[in-house]
């Protein structure tokens, strides 16, 4: 028998939740996890960003002397 239903997950926080579901004796369980995840991007006015594939980060430290 197959179960074809879509739920709104997207109110969950962070965490691990197992997800079931129950038709007479038969129970399906599914666990999984949410994970937030941020990027971060630093962009200079005028400057276009570079796709990440592209990205080498040479960085270079200059002193006032």
């Amino acid at each position: 028998q197959k179960y074809c239903r879509d739920f709104d997950l997207s109110t969950l926080a962070d965490g691990e939740y197992t997800f079931e579901v129950s038709c007479r004796k038969e129970k399906c369980k599914q666990s999984f996890v949410i994970q937030t995840q941020n990027n971060r991007v630093v962009v200079s006015p005028g400057i276009t960003p570079a796709k990440e594939s592209d990205a080498k980060i040479d960085p270079v430290i200059a002193s006032k002397n």
